[in-house]
């Protein structure tokens, strides 16, 4: 049963359309939602953007946040309940056993955070979306782009394994709130917040998330940007400034080094997504029930 706030609205998502047999969705849940357990007769991997989430699946649950990454094989029972801020998840939904004929070690549920997987995948969904917009097949078949990360999808510390004081580390790098925007996110900073010397602090969070603080910072603010240029018409410099960038053209030149595409690029092909130009879909903008 959903909570009041679940009630109220829906999560909206994005299907990005392709022939691969691999379907790739953009979705925003709102604040407070919460889906009783279910499953899905598909195999799944999803990525945190931004926002959080708390996940209970195999007698277990876990807090996620941006950066995180989930292997779902079809059939896993599973709960979700959604922070104060909601989250913006990007899935990849594949046949069943996908997953196991990719690596054998990915049929198994698990939360990872493993900033680099993350990152991978970002950029596949990206590449994929220019590709989508130019109305051109991909450089990449999506599978074969999946198979490629999947050994990244292997690594990384299971979350909830690391110390408190990385996590909350990873949570003050991640704040995308109008509370703490501009606050400073200096390593010193950052050490100095946990009690921790900054080499010390540096060392254990990459042993964690296999990224450098500084690589997890720019990468949020990517992924922040990414959501807010696919599920909003913010203008690029409303964008800009609300995802931590100085101008436009700082926005710019950090999508092209993580996502390998332009902020108008990812502008367009939702354009074309939402309104099914890019496909004979009348439209592939759509409400869920629950599809975590």
């Amino acid at each position: 049963m959903m909570d009041r706030a679940s009630r109220s609205y829906e999560p909206t998502t994005l299907v990005i359309p392709g022939t691969s047999p691999i379907t790739l969705r953009i979705t925003r849940y709102p604040p407070g939602y919460a889906m009783t357990r279910h499953r899905h007769c598909t195999d799944g991997v999803s990525v945190v953007l931004s926002g959080c989430l708390v996940e209970g699946a195999v007698d277990k649950e876990v807090v996620v946040g941006p950066g995180d990454t989930v292997l779902k094989p079809a059939g896993v029972n599973h709960d979700n309940r959604f922070g104060p801020h909601g989250a913006v998840l990007l899935s990849l939904t594949l046949v069943e056993g996908t997953l196991r004929d990719l690596d054998p070690r990915l049929d198994r549920w698990r939360w990872t955070a493993n900033a680099a997987a993350a990152e991978e995948l970002l950029r596949l969904a990206a590449v994929d979306l220019e590709s989508v917009c130019r109305m051109l097949p991909s450089e990449e078949p999506r599978l074969e782009a999946l198979a490629r990360v999947a050994p990244n999808l292997c690594e990384g510390g299971l979350v909830g394994t690391a110390p408190l004081w990385v996590e909350s580390t990873r949570t003050a790098i991640a704040r995308t709130d109008d509370a703490h925007r501009g606050e400073r996110m200096t390593v010193r900073h950052l050490a100095a917040k946990t009690g921790r010397h900054p080499a010390h602090l540096t060392e254990r969070f990459r042993t964690h998330t296999g990224s450098s603080i500084r690589s997890y910072a720019s990468w949020c603010r990517a992924a922040d940007a990414f959501t807010r240029l696919t599920l909003s018409d913010e203008p690029l410099s409303s964008v800009a400034y609300a995802a931590g960038y100085y101008d436009q053209s700082h926005l710019c030149r950090s999508l092209r080094r993580h996502l390998g595409v332009t902020p108008t690029t990812v502008r367009m092909v939702t354009q074309h997504a939402r309104w099914g130009i890019a496909t004979n879909e009348p439209c592939v903008r759509t409400r869920l029930s629950g599809s975590l």
